[in-house]
């Protein structure tokens, strides 16, 4: 795609960490540093392009859970002290 028809959003304060989208590409979630998760809606341009696509089931939610290396940090040192 030209980057004359990307659109920018300014959505989180801090670097992005992780981008995904989902199963059937319709919403991407980025999170960030600051612990903002944003969820957008994908739409195609083309309305044929999502015809074929075939429908799934909402995902479950995920087991990963997000948080700064800073406090990864202070916990792996308190058990270390342990």
């Amino acid at each position: 795609m030209p980057i004359e028809k990307v659109c920018s959003v300014a959505a989180h304060g801090k670097a992005i960490e992780r981008m995904r989208i989902s199963h059937d590409n319709t919403m991407l979630f980025t999170a960030a540093r600051d612990g903002s998760l944003m969820i957008n809606e994908i739409k195609d341009r083309d309305p044929r392009g999502m015809a074929g696509a075939r429908k799934f089931e909402v995902a479950n939610f995920s087991e990963e859970i997000l948080t700064e290396k800073i406090e990864m940090d202070w916990y792996d040192n308190q058990i270390d002290s342990l």
